[in-house]
């Protein structure tokens, strides 16, 4: 296992100096397009140095589209309404960083540069961290060290890798929400609700995976009245005992799991209420303050904002809906065709995914593994070890949680953020690419790549050990000509829109 979790940290590594290499490349041999989106001035361009413009040349692709926005609230904060759709903990944790660790290069560079490299290492180094800890949640849920150790290795090169390394919350929102699945099987739900709870201060859509809190808590419920009615029905006296066991083990933790959940994401809509609607205007440069009557913005406590005088007022729901038309089909448009082209294989991806699960696990669907033979549960713990892959039950709130994404992401949002929110919020579509490279390999290349089962295949006799200084499972196979069609598709998706996704977002062409 420790070589298996030494290999994975060295290809995620390379898979990000790989990503640089080509965004550098890319960004320093193309023109940039130039969209009319938010891009506000240079505040200190003025005290530039030869080593503010080397920052600006070798990073200057990551800072693209979303990524303006986080760079901006980081060094100036919420200056404008339309900045507030863009949750706070990855500008916080880049600007505290700037102000800390990467204080020195502030004799060096100016602030934004400082803050450049430090929102760009920082997202670097949890890159690495959810590489890792996404192994070892797909070990704990497909209970295959196998599959877990190729999704995690997909991961390293998923389409929406752009993302997790530019100047976006995507890849602190993939560890937090990440981290509190590992919690989550460990049966720590307190932690759980707690990295819950901070996801959901990196992307609104955090705020999902309290369902499974609530998943979990429903089948507690059902597993104690089933002990407790026959207990009931016995004896009448007991029925206050009874209650007071729902209350204890069931309600009270039910509603502390949840407000952990919910509390952060809560608090930020508090104190966007009143940065905007309450408190007296901020200090803030004069080119931030002009570019924000030029653009017609509402500016932090100086022009009203209209949900101020709602009766219960949520910035972000009026912000998606006012300054990005987010609504129920409002992005079905002509022009937006090649957008939905561009989120079809991820929705394809998906779609497998979920009726592969459904085709396997139909029982557990239709009672949502709520409903269980009481003496099945007792033989609980010895059939759940039999059950690997996507057999396994536990998958089950997880695919729901794809299921509801998709469906959201085609409904309501901009259908090409489709791939980066799918691939930043569900494990689900790794651990099924990985399911199919490793089902649909042909025997003769599964004697040759698959021999290394990161744990039970090493022990077994008939196999020859595997050099794991010079081998790599998933390169292997991708060098292999050996391959069905479909592990093809795979690899062709994965590294084609690792490519391509990268020159398209560095050039800030649309890739969003």
């Amino acid at each position: 296992m420790a070589d298996a979790e030494a290999k994975l940290w060295w290809f995620a590594v390379f898979s990000r100096f790989a990503l640089f290499c080509m965004q550098l490349v890319f960004n320093s041999c193309v023109p940039d397009h130039q969209p009319d989106v938010f891009n506000p001035p240079i505040t200190d361009r003025d005290a530039w140095t030869f080593l503010d413009s080397t920052v600006h040349t070798l990073l200057g692709g990551f800072i693209r589209w979303d990524g303006i926005y986080f760079l901006h609230i980081a060094e100036h904060g919420y200056t404008y309404e339309n900045c507030l759709a863009f949750f706070p903990l990855y500008p916080m944790l880049t600007r505290m960083l700037g102000n800390t660790v990467f204080l020195p290069l502030q004799v060096l560079l100016t602030y934004r540069s400082v803050l450049i490299i430090s929102g760009f290492v920082l997202n670097q180094v949890l890159f690495v961290k959810t590489v890792m800890i996404l192994y070892k949640v797909g070990q704990k849920v497909m209970n295959s060290d196998l599959l877990a150790y190729k999704a995690a290795l997909l991961f390293c090169i998923n389409p929406a890798s752009i993302f997790m390394s530019a100047l976006y919350s995507e890849i602190i929102y993939s560890y937090l929400i990440f981290s509190g699945m590992h919690m989550f099987e460990r049966n720590s739900k307190v932690s759980a609700s707690v990295l819950f709870g901070l996801g959901a201060l990196a992307r609104s859509n955090g705020l999902l995976y309290s369902g499974l809190i609530i998943h979990k808590k429903c089948k507690d419920t059902v597993r104690l009245l089933q002990v407790l009615y026959p207990m009931t029905k016995a004896d009448k006296w007991s029925t206050p005992t009874a209650l007071w066991s729902v209350i204890w083990i069931i309600i009270l933790p039910f509603i502390i799991y949840l407000s952990l959940c919910i509390s952060p994401f809560t608090v930020y809509q508090y104190f966007a209420y009143h940065w905007f609607c309450k408190d007296t205007p901020s200090e803030m440069h004069n080119l931030v303050f002009d570019y924000g009557i030029i653009r017609g913005y509402s500016i932090q406590a100086y022009n009203s904002s209209v949900w101020c005088s709602d009766s219960l007022p949520l910035p972000y729901s009026h912000i998606q809906k006012y300054h990005w038309n987010v609504g129920f089909l409002n992005y079905y448009q002509f022009k937006q065709i090649p957008n939905f082209l561009l989120a079809t294989p991820v929705t394809l991806l998906s779609v497998s995914a979920i009726v592969y699960y459904l085709r396997l696990n139909w029982k557990t669907v239709y009672t949502l593994d709520l409903i269980e033979d009481f003496e099945e549960l007792k033989k609980k713990d010895a059939v759940r070890k039999n059950d690997r892959g996507f057999s396994n039950r536990k998958l089950l709130p997880y695919v729901i949680h794809l299921v509801f994404l998709t469906v959201f992401g085609w409904l309501f949002t901009h259908i090409q953020i489709l791939t980066r929110m799918l691939f930043s919020s569900s494990p689900v579509l790794c651990w099924y690419a990985a399911r199919v490279i490793t089902e649909e390999t042909r025997d003769d290349l599964r004697s040759e790549v698959n021999k290394w089962d990161v744990i039970s295949n090493c022990r077994r006799k008939d196999i020859p050990a595997l050099d794991h200084s010079k081998r790599n499972v998933l390169v292997d196979q991708i060098l292999s000509d050996g391959q069905s069609y479909k592990s093809k598709l795979v690899f062709v998706y994965f590294i084609g829109y690792f490519v391509i996704g990268t020159f398209l977002f560095s050039n800030f062409l649309p890739w969003t």
